[in-house]
């Protein structure tokens, strides 16, 4: 069976207007658990009240700094602020933090000690928003504001990372709370995809100049909001589409 050039061309037409639906992000809400998502250090999904933090119904990821066998907040006993059970990885080592996430060395600082990290790779299309809610806590005294805890957003494509500075526990954002808590409260960010293509995107949390005082970051509602499609695009899409319908009804030459 021979086709025609006709059909062709509109196959041609109707795969490029579709190229940009490629794989999506998956589970940017969390019901699914750390499902689809790849996670280093102290990571967890949570939901309610933890050590009297307000965490809300959904359920959200939580990256920590405490250890599981040292007691980083003492008097309160060893892994009392650890939620998954996995201890937070250092930055130091060549299979460090800094490693994991696709970084140069001391990328995260000259004093990262340790840190968790959440990333997931996905498709994105030219024009693209991410979106996504988070929010920083830690029971850091003020012992450490100089050098503070620090959550980042590393935004990976095509070889090219760039580094993203949220938020540091020393910041003004930071507000007493509950437990002995400060909070920064749920804060929304937002960035625009320059270029189409596979995205790695991550989210960190160091612990910085020392090991002691437990940190956390809450991540939620991660979206990706496509672009809307140009009128060449959808050009593209409808002609192939009548082409190959004049070509459907032609008799084909064997």
């Amino acid at each position: 069976m021979k086709f025609t050039t006709r059909t062709t061309l509109a196959l041609a037409a109707l795969s490029m207007g579709t190229l940009a639906h490629a794989a999506d992000l998956q589970n940017g809400d969390f019901s699914q658990g750390l499902s689809h998502w790849q996670a280093a250090g102290d990571v967890s999904t949570q939901s309610g009240a933890v050590w009297g933090i307000n965490l809300g119904a959904a359920p959200v990821a939580v990256l920590g700094t405490a250890s599981t066998v040292y007691d980083d907040d003492a008097p309160a006993l060893a892994g009392s602020y650890n939620l998954s059970g996995l201890a937070p990885i250092e930055t130091a080592p060549t299979q460090g933090l800094e490693a994991w996430l696709g970084l140069p060395a001391q990328a995260l600082g000259n004093n990262a000690y340790e840190g968790s990290a959440i990333s997931q790779t996905f498709d994105i299309t030219a024009g693209s928003q991410v979106s996504f809610d988070w929010r920083l806590l830690t029971r850091d005294n003020g012992s450490k504001q100089g050098e503070p805890d620090a959550a980042w957003l590393s935004w990976n494509q095509g070889g090219n990372v760039q580094l993203i500075a949220l938020a540091n526990v020393g910041s003004g954002l930071m507000q007493a709370s509950t437990g002995g808590w400060l909070d920064s409260g749920v804060q929304h960010a937002s960035y625009t995809a320059q270029q189409g293509g596979t995205l790695t995107l991550s989210w960190a949390l160091t612990d910085v100049n020392s090991f002691s005082n437990t940190s956390l970051l809450t991540l939620q509602n991660v979206a990706v909001t496509p672009s809307v499609p140009e009128p060449t695009g959808i050009a593209l899409v409808l002609t192939g589409m009548v082409l190959l319908t004049r070509a459907g009804r032609r008799p084909h030459q064997s």
